[in-house]
């Protein structure tokens, strides 16, 4: 390939018609425990929270992503081969995938995400640092399965899957497995990943980071207050509500809520909820694994672990993984 060339971009919508945002909020408040697909969170306003939640101090998970990947790049290129395209599923760290883009040089980067203007953006991005990077962004719902574009163009050899940042974390442990059972059947039999995956850690070291100082995760969680109202014209009090994010070790993850302060009752158009004090509105998750714990799930969803790749403070991993 002439990295020269200018790169090809195409976009792809294959997400079904999703449930709209005030549905899902009135689904989700209206059962017992409350809960809102964390997929909401990411407005433009929460995706510019999280952005400035990696370079926090307190978040050294990214720190640890990028110390791994710029000491083991080269090793990342020669298990990800030539002549590949290379599937980002979900948007993880943009510093780390331009780095792994630049390195693997696939014939194709594919960018796969649930958020079609997150998805075009981070490609538009990506595109303007690698003019000569061949693009084909994908909007589809990647927890769910799916059937990738035919390529035919493209003589590629494998797909190479790869999760960088806390894409793999969002899901819960029965979740994790049907996803990496599905991502099987989405790269083939040929197909590989890397996959970046969060160490279980001290609790007071998962505490600060998502109870940092600045309060910036806060202003993530509860910018979906700010949103129902701005969106909706919800009565939410913002002032009645706080960020709550607890590391529960025996399920391995960071729950993250917004929690009532009081008892009060707010409606969503004609739809009214009563919260009671201390009530939580559950809103994400950052599942944490072991090393092995995590090589153990990907073996029986059909991966062979081949590489492992630890950060000095043991906080973040990534993993080669082989289709068997």
């Amino acid at each position: 390939m002439n990295a020269t060339a200018q790169g090809v971009v195409r976009f792809y919508d294959l997400a079904p018609s999703p449930d709209s945002f005030l549905e899902a909020v009135i689904a989700g408040l209206g059962r017992a425990p409350k809960d809102i697909p964390q997929l909401y969170l990411h407005d433009a306003d929460g995706r510019n929270l999280a952005a400035q939640q990696r370079e926090l101090a307190e978040y050294n998970l990214t720190r640890g992503e990028m110390r791994i990947v710029l000491e083991h790049i080269a090793e990342f290129a020669e298990f990800a081969g030539a002549d590949t395209i290379l599937v980002e599923i979900g948007n993880g760290n943009p510093h780390a995938t331009r780095v792994v883009a630049a390195a693997v040089r696939p014939l194709l980067y594919v960018p796969l995400d649930n958020n079609g203007e997150r998805n075009r953006q981070a490609a538009r991005e990506l595109q303007l640092a690698m003019p000569w990077l061949n693009i084909s962004g994908v909007c589809a719902d990647y927890a769910k399965p799916l059937h990738l574009p035919e390529w035919s163009g493209v003589a590629y050899r494998r797909k190479i899957g790869y999760l960088g940042g806390p894409v793999f974390g969002q899901f819960t442990s029965g979740e994790a497995f049907d996803f990496l059972r599905m991502t099987r059947r989405l790269l083939g039999d040929d197909g590989a990943m890397l996959v970046g995956v969060d160490l279980r850690t001290d609790a007071r070291v998962l505490h600060a980071a998502y109870n940092d100082a600045q309060g910036i995760c806060a202003r993530f969680n509860l910018n979906l207050i700010e949103r129902m109202n701005r969106e909706l014209g919800a009565g939410f009090k913002p002032e009645a509500f706080a960020h709550h994010a607890v590391y529960d070790a025996a399920k391995g993850r960071v729950e993250m809520h917004i929690r009532s302060k009081r008892v009060q009752t707010v409606a969503v158009g004609s739809h009214v909820f009563d919260f009671a004090e201390g009530e939580n509105i559950h809103t994400a998750v950052a599942a944490k694994y072991d090393a092995e714990e995590f090589q153990t799930l990907a073996r029986e969803a059909g991966f062979a672990p081949e590489k492992l790749w630890i950060d000095a403070d043991r906080l973040y991993s990534v993993h080669g993984l082989v289709a068997i």
